[in-house]
């Protein structure tokens, strides 16, 4: 079965390819995977600078089974608390999780399961000089849906600083090659 994520107003704003932040910025790509035969639920971030290069990546597994947009709410909290413990100041976050990226970005949160993680996250970002939340598809989130599904080899949580684990490095490179040839194009 597909699942399906809430379509954004305008399709521009749907990322198809991993683009580089502007200078002095960081990207931080997250995802959350679940798997309910394993009673489980992984999580994972990468961060990138303006060349594409890793800073750093965090991959954590839960030993529960979380509601879908609950656990993409909250490795959308992890990578902001990771983001502000690297003391990064300008970020840029993307994730594929189109109603939890416009609720952080202002949309209404109703009553929802993940409400409060959405409200701490509001609450986060305000330390930071410059942030950002934006929707990619999962072809622009590649690299962090691989650090979630890492998760699955591993316990509790794992940290790289200027690293990843074997699986990411070739989704990075696919990404940033991408990223140049569209830079290319429109030169």
């Amino acid at each position: 079965m597909e699942r399906s994520s809430p379509r954004l107003a305008n399709d521009q704003d749907m990322v198809q390819i991993w683009r580089s932040p502007l200078i002095n910025t960081i990207k931080v790509n997250w995802d959350a995977s679940t798997h309910s035969q394993l009673n489980r639920t992984e999580f994972g971030a990468i961060y990138r600078d303006t060349v594409g290069d890793v800073l750093a990546g965090g991959s954590l597994v839960r030993e529960s089974l979380l509601a879908p947009a609950l656990a993409e709410a909250m490795i959308a909290l992890f990578a902001v608390n990771l983001a502000l413990d690297l003391g990064f100041k300008n970020v840029v976050f993307e994730g594929d999780a189109a109603s939890i990226v416009t609720a952080i970005n202002g949309g209404e949160l109703n009553l929802h399961v993940w409400s409060l993680v959405v409200m701490e996250i509001k609450r986060l970002v305000q330390y930071f000089t410059s942030w950002k939340f934006i929707f990619a598809k999962r072809s622009a989130n590649m690299a962090a849906h691989k650090m979630a599904r890492y998760s699955f080899h591993t316990q509790g949580l794992k940290v790289w600083i200027e690293d990843t684990p074997l699986s990411v490095p070739n989704v990075v490179q696919m990404d940033k090659i991408s990223c140049n040839q569209e830079l290319r194009e429109e030169i």
